[in-house]
């Protein structure tokens, strides 16, 4: 979309290009490297975007700092991705979680072996626990927090995946917001969505990071 309106842009990812997913756009300059360690020379871009990155990543914070090391002073950086934290998602499954239950008679849902591991949980007792986990770690985050504790987890790789069984980062936009403060590195421009009804209030809570930071 970049390039036809006009810009030179250039693709990066872990895969060679020989993968279908990145012949599927032959047409752009494409280098494969790691997001912890971009291989370009420091402010070389207008813009950087990492697009259902960040939560795969095992050192978040390495990544922004690349994103913003190849990034001119006013160029942005734009992170889109799941809010891992969102505790109004997890309060929404664990209330559909719990009717099941009842639906079916039952009281609890037990763990089984070949059952997959979401960072929200999976089951009716650890959505409400990821609930109350994740309503406190955002509190905290938006309170006391300033610098960021990137939480992180252990990835479930089994397939088939399921909405970031396989994360490795509980991606959130508070951290990034937080980081850009704490660092002054950048400001943050943008933390909530466009098509969203009460975004700029709801935004801790809601499933979704959508984050653009200015370099300074």
């Amino acid at each position: 979309m970049m390039r036809e309106e006009g810009h030179d842009a250039d693709g990066l990812d872990l895969y060679p290009r020989d993968r279908v997913e990145v012949r599927a756009f032959a047409d752009v300059p494409y280098t494969q490297g790691d997001a912890q360690h971009l291989p370009f020379a420091d402010a070389t871009f207008d813009a950087v975007a990492m697009y259902q990155v960040l939560e795969h990543v095992p050192e978040p914070e390495m990544a922004l700092r690349e994103g913003m090391r190849v990034l001119r002073r006013g160029g942005r950086l734009f992170v889109v991705g799941p809010n891992l934290l969102g505790a109004g998602v997890t309060l929404y499954w664990a209330i559909r979680h719990t009717l099941r239950c009842l639906q079916e008679g039952k009281l609890w849902e037990a763990r089984t072996a070949e059952m997959p591991r979401h960072p929200g949980g999976n089951t009716m007792p650890e959505t409400w626990l990821q609930t109350w986990r994740f309503a406190k770690q955002t509190l905290q985050k938006l309170t006391t927090e300033r610098s960021p504790r990137f939480l992180m987890r252990e990835p479930d790789t089994r397939p088939p995946f399921h909405a970031d069984n396989d994360a490795c980062y509980f991606c959130n936009p508070m951290d990034l917001v937080n980081w850009a403060k704490d660092t002054a590195v950048a400001r943050p421009v943008r933390w909530w969505s466009m098509d969203r009804v009460m975004s700029r209030v709801i935004w801790p809570v809601t499933g979704g990071t959508w984050i653009v930071l200015e370099k300074l």
